[in-house]
């Protein structure tokens, strides 16, 4: 599996104390402390990997040198990143309204947003599509994936 993403946008119906309604449906919660996603009417929920390939490499080399498999894993990270930039960049790009305003990029285990998320964004989106699957413990599979939300005030 090549990198790839896939992204949905999602409209807020409620976003106060810790919790995020939306589209009626679904509810993040997060800490009441962080106050990024106040304002928001919309959110971005996305899905990116770098692909299955990296695993498979990571694999493969630690079988034989370990520093090759660290570097492997290192470029791996980077990788999923890029995706995750060009990705967000391209949604910047297709949001028409001038005066559309971008959050911070949230993502689940992170910035005091509770790693439970995670499965409440794979139910979001169909992340199958790209060939990433959660599992109990809520790691991703290909391990270079990541998820995250986008708020968007308008």
């Amino acid at each position: 599996m090549m990198p790839s993403a896939v992204w949905d946008l999602f409209s807020i119906t409620t976003c106060a104390n810790g919790r995020v309604k939306v589209e009626g449906t679904w509810d993040l919660t997060h800490d009441p402390s962080i106050t990024t996603l106040d304002g928001c009417n919309e959110i971005i929920a996305g899905i990116c990997t770098a692909g299955s390939r990296i695993d498979e490499l990571i694999s493969e080399c630690q079988k034989t040198s370990m520093s090759k498999a660290v570097m492997i894993d290192q470029v791996g990270t980077w990788a999923v990143q890029q995706v995750m930039i060009t990705l967000v960049d391209s949604i910047n790009r297709t949001i028409p309204e001038k005066t559309a305003r971008f959050t911070p990029v949230i993502r689940p285990g992170f910035e005091k947003w509770p790693i439970s998320n995670q499965s409440l964004l794979f139910s979001m989106l169909d992340a199958s599509r790209i060939g990433v699957k959660l599992t109990t413990s809520l790691l991703m599979v290909p391990s270079k994936s990541i998820s995250f939300i986008i708020g968007i005030k308008r």
